[in-house]
């Protein structure tokens, strides 16, 4: 949160207990230690997947976001 690399997180709803984080990060390399560190998956009480994100449609713009 410090580093403001964070966009957003939250947990998922429904039967099974997941969550999202999204945040920027400048190559895979980078993304991993960040996903590493977090507490919750670094003291073991969570396993990380890495996906990379490509925003297509957000509100108050157009249908697609290049950059």
């Amino acid at each position: 949160m410090e580093d403001g690399v964070f966009i957003l997180a939250g947990p998922t709803l429904g039967q099974v207990n997941t969550g999202i984080v999204v945040f920027e990060a400048p190559d895979e390399e980078s993304a991993r230690l960040i996903m590493n560190t977090d507490p919750a998956i670094s003291g073991g009480f969570a396993q990380g997947e890495l996906r990379p994100f490509q925003v297509a449609l957000l509100r108050g713009r157009g249908s697609h976001i290049d950059g």
